[in-house]
């Protein structure tokens, strides 16, 4: 524990009041709870990750095209296979 001074100011007597307190000074928490099934939901159906990868400058687009191309692909499948509202909340 450590003594931290606190100031009182009594505006109507023109004084002010200095008392030694105890205080545990508690670390606020900055983040929120965690809720299971809380977030976005995945787009490719799993969590994904930042690849990168040096390329000749002249294969830029047409790179950026396939990998696109592919991951509309995996997305769309992936759209398919998800069950239907009703399905998963059994109404």
């Amino acid at each position: 524990m450590e003594k931290y001074i606190v100031a009182i100011n009594n505006v109507k007597r023109n004084h002010i009041n200095t008392i030694f307190v105890d205080m545990e000074i508690k670390k606020k928490d900055n983040r929120g709870g965690k809720r299971v099934g809380a977030g976005h939901p995945f787009k490719y159906g799993e969590r994904t990750i930042n690849i990168t990868f040096r390329i000749p400058t002249s294969h830029k687009e047409l790179i950026k095209v396939m990998v696109k191309q592919y991951l509309d692909k995996v997305s769309a499948n992936y759209k398919e296979s998800k069950p239907t509202k009703s399905e998963h909340y059994g109404c």
